[in-house]
């Protein structure tokens, strides 16, 4: 991963906006760097990143889904083979 750069938080703001603008999503990533703001941010912008990586840019700032994730063969196997534990809110 390089530098994160917010031109994937603008893509998340645009397509996700009431998940992104969320006050509760964002206090998430405050409190996992026990309110550093500057960290936090960068944490976020790192999560958008991945996101992009892994499911496209359509899916930058969403909140994934099994629904999504069975969008990908590899990622379903793995999770039906059992290497990740699915937890119910």
């Amino acid at each position: 991963l390089g530098t994160p750069t917010n031109t994937l938080l603008r893509l998340a703001e645009t397509q996700y906006p009431k998940r992104v603008n969320d006050p509760n999503f964002r206090l998430m990533f405050l409190r996992a760097d026990e309110f550093n703001a500057q960290q936090a941010m960068t944490r976020i912008l790192l999560h958008l990143e991945q996101q992009q990586l892994l499911f496209g840019d359509s899916k930058v700032g969403k909140r994934i889904t099994l629904q999504d994730m069975k969008e990908i063969p590899e990622t379903w196997e793995a999770l039906q083979d059992g290497y990740a534990q699915i937890l119910l809110e």
